[in-house]
């Protein structure tokens, strides 16, 4: 919204803002840097939203710059504005050059990929590490360039034919523990947990899924090289994950919030044992949580369009998968008995003589009569079958009481209240009287 509001006032291209006013307006050097700080913050929003959730970036910052001549403008914009403009660029790239349709290859050409992969890989983290080296970053702006990194490493998650190695997983580690070290440092100096903006509670969220996997899935199988990286101290991902989710809690305004509940889902997902398992004969795409056989360390996502946050929409998909499976579990004995007693009753009803269906029916007919009719001054006390007694003219057939006269009965005949002339059914009259519309 903010860019398409942008573009209608010609923020895109302040140099030539004249084309996009109704009135002859003239401006100065200071409102046109202004407007450029201004598109570049609409930018950075629109960069931020559609990282945050998941959506590719709409908006080409790099095609847009090269038709602007900001020579002199730029030097106006603040350098951590700046700074953001290129991460989200980055990022742009990254996801467009990692999605998985760039890379739906043929067997034949799987180590093409993986060297393809690696090679673009290394490239972006030598461009991330020229932005840290070019100024000395503030504790936030470090929030954002490990961020960008931490999405960066997440695509190796996402490569079906060549599975992450222990190496490229470890890195992956180190970046999502220096983001809860340095959102705790920033919490400690800036209160930043308590006013955190919507993009810093989607990174700690997305932080705790890839916690949550390497605990679950890469303890014993990275436990060596670990050991070799940095002395596996600051690599136990389990305190790690649990941290995060204490910033969850405590970025929480409201009961209920999105921030809470999602604090909850991941304590959910913490008890379940096999959570990135999958039942053998099964792909990837239809893999549940009720699964049996292991996957890999680099288990290939079910979820994997969400771009760099398909690892936060996986576990969500995989924790929904779980307590739809409990549920479906623990109800087919009660869904199965009442089924059963149905199609009992179906098959009763449909077996039965005439002469039974139709005392079933005025049964059925004569409580509801009782019910609605009768005075609730009046209570009638309704005889069991046990102590009902019987006239001589009276006969019982059928394990019912059938009186005489439905043997008789045609439905296009007289009905039962018109024969008077029956005993009997004068008898039914006289102890139920208010059932019966005569």
């Amino acid at each position: 919204m903010a860019v398409n509001l942008a573009l209608q006032v010609g923020l895109h291209v302040p140099t030539f803002f004249r084309d996009y006013s109704r009135s002859r307006t003239t401006l100065t050097q200071e409102e046109i840097a202004m407007k450029v700080q201004l598109w570049f913050y609409c930018i950075v929003i629109h960069q931020k939203a559609a990282c945050g959730l998941g959506y590719p970036i709409m908006v080409s910052p790099d095609r847009l710059q090269k038709q602007m001549d900001l020579r002199g403008l730029l030097e106006r914009v603040s350098p951590n504005l700046l700074l953001e403009m290129k991460l989200g660029s980055l990022l742009s790239r990254i996801n467009i050059l990692f999605s998985p349709s760039t890379f739906v290859l043929e067997e034949i050409q799987d180590k093409q990929s993986m060297f393809a992969r690696t090679m673009m890989s290394d490239i972006f983290e030598n461009q991330l590490n020229e932005l840290e080296s070019e100024r000395r970053l503030s504790s936030l702006e470090e929030t954002y360039v490990n961020i960008t990194r931490l999405q960066l490493r997440l695509h190796c998650l996402q490569d079906r034919e060549n599975p992450a190695s222990s190496l490229q997983m470890a890195k992956l580690g180190i970046a999502a523990t220096s983001i809860i070290d340095l959102i705790e440092h920033l919490d400690t100096k800036t209160s930043l947990v308590t006013y955190c903006p919507h993009y810093i509670y989607r990174m700690t969220a997305l932080t705790a899924s890839v916690l949550l996997r390497l605990a679950k899935q890469s303890q014993a199988q990275s436990s060596s090289i670990v050991s070799n990286i940095s002395g596996g101290a600051s690599l136990q991902y389990k305190p790690y994950f649990f941290r995060t989710i204490s910033l969850l809690r405590r970025m929480s305004v409201d009961s209920n919030d999105m921030p809470s509940r999602m604090a909850k889902i991941f304590s959910q997902l913490w008890t379940i044992d096999n959570l990135f398992e999958q039942q053998p004969n099964r792909s990837p795409d239809d893999a549940g949580t009720e699964s049996a056989a292991p996957l890999s360390t680099s288990s290939p996502l079910i979820v994997q369009s969400r771009l760099s946050m398909s690892v936060l929409h996986d576990c969500m998909w995989r924790w929904k998968d779980h307590y739809r499976y409990s549920q479906s579990s623990r109800n087919p004995g009660i869904d199965h008995s009442r089924t059963t007693s149905n199609n009992n009753t179906r098959s009763a009803a449909e077996s039965a003589p005439p002469r039974q269906l139709m005392l079933m029916s005025g049964i059925n007919s004569t409580a509801q009569n009782l019910t609605t009719t009768a005075d609730p001054s009046t209570s009638f006390s309704v005889p069991s079958a046990n102590n009902l007694t019987f006239s001589p003219g009276m006969a019982t057939s059928d394990n019912m009481m059938t009186p005489s006269f439905v043997g008789n009965f045609s439905p296009l005949g007289a009905l039962p209240w018109d024969a008077s002339l029956n005993q009997e059914f004068e008898m039914m009259v006289q102890n139920f009287p208010e059932s019966w519309p005569v």
